[in-house]
């Protein structure tokens, strides 16, 4: 229980900082950036908030970023992956984050797992998608997107993906919103 204080970015050699399930509420800290060794940030099943520091951007190195099962907000599309190009696996699942799918999350060419499932995310599937040639796993189960048939066929040709969970997408095109169950494994 608490929050992180900010004190811990001055833990400036630290690779792993792991505090998951700790009932964790407030902010991830604004300065996380001064953690630029950091390979590994899981702050998941917490009770944080707010958007994601724009400072984290100064963590190049990280590889997994799990911040799951949180109240974290904010339009994702905000944020700047582009500068991880080390990540492998990014999980937002069940959180708040709105908007668009980042088009700079398509340059982190190392991603081999993206789990945004449960969160308020809209839009369309991008074609850009293909440009992760590692990606094998996709979670974007709950949220608004448009022309499903379209994403499918991008996503069909994407050699490495093997799980697809396209759970309770409600497809925004229609007159009236449709519920669709996808899972393909």
């Amino acid at each position: 229980m608490g929050k992180i204080d900010e004190s811990i970015t001055n833990l400036t050699n630290l690779r792993s900082l792991v505090l998951s399930d700790n009932m964790l509420s407030g902010s991830i800290p604004r300065n996380i950036g001064k953690l630029s060794l950091l390979e590994k940030l899981e702050l998941d099943a917490n009770l944080l908030n707010g958007m994601l520091p724009l400072s984290l951007v100064n963590c190049t190195k990280l590889q997994l970023l799990i911040l799951r099962f949180n109240s974290l907000g904010g339009r994702l599309s905000d944020f700047d992956f582009s500068g991880f190009s080390q990540l492998t696996k990014v999980d937002l699942n069940r959180n708040l984050f709105s908007g668009v799918l980042p088009k700079s999350l398509f340059s982190c060419k190392s991603l081999t797992a993206i789990r945004l499932a449960r969160n308020k995310l809209v839009g369309e599937i991008s074609p850009d998608i293909l440009e992760l040639p590692s990606l094998s796993f996709l979670s974007l189960s709950n949220n608004t997107f448009k022309n499903l048939s379209q994403a499918l066929n991008i996503l069909r040709r994407h050699e490495k993906l093997t799980t697809l969970l396209l759970s309770e997408i409600i497809i925004s095109s229609h007159p009236t919103s449709i519920r669709v169950h996808y899972v393909i494994s």
